[in-house]
């Protein structure tokens, strides 16, 4: 049991003893740096004698930054910062397959490559030809014989208030007849 009469100095002490700023100090104590090095006697903070910087724990291993080294052999999506480094680091890639492959392997590179993506392409076709178009319903695919016609739900257009006819359109409307096209219709 630690007594009272070690405690003696209070945040300010604190403070300038481990050279920090007294947020800096309530820090380190809510994170438990500073564990049986402060107590509370009658709602104030009192510390013992402390040694400068020490606190009660410490990192076991220093913060390196990741290597990302063999990234693009192991098909792992880059982080090139912009397209030039994309580049530049494509052209080293390309140097060294250049020393390693003979001449004639890589005269016929170029013929491999369409070749290649030729057969990509019949692949593909034939995944194609095995799938089946999904039928979704006839609202989508309406042009098919066997789909239900289509139902229109537009209803016709209505004034509320129509304009009455004038004596000419009256005459025409009640002996079925219809207007001759002259040059005020046009």
């Amino acid at each position: 049991m630690q007594s009272n009469d070690e405690f003696i100095f209070n945040s300010n002490d604190a403070c300038i003893m481990l050279q920090v700023s007294a947020e800096a100090l309530r820090s380190r104590r809510r994170r438990g740096l500073l564990d049986g090095y402060y107590k509370v006697i009658n709602g104030k903070v009192f510390y013992k004698d402390l040694r400068p910087f020490i606190v009660s724990r410490t990192r076991s291993k220093p913060l390196v930054r990741k290597r990302r080294r063999g990234v693009t052999e192991k098909n792992i999506p880059t982080n090139y910062p912009n397209y030039a480094f994309k580049k530049h680091n494509d052209m080293k890639m390309l140097a060294k397959l250049q020393k390693s492959v003979p001449k004639d392997v890589q005269e016929l590179i170029p013929e491999a490559v369409e070749l290649a993506k030729g057969l990509k392409q019949e692949r593909i076709q034939k995944k194609l030809a095995q799938t089946s178009v999904k039928n979704y319903g006839y609202m989508f695919n309406c042009n098919e014989p066997r789909a239900r016609p289509r139902v229109s739900w537009r209803t016709e257009e209505t004034t509320i208030f129509p304009e009455p006819k004038n004596e000419y359109d009256q005459y025409l409307e009640d002996n079925n007849l219809t207007k001759t096209p002259n040059k005020n219709y046009y």
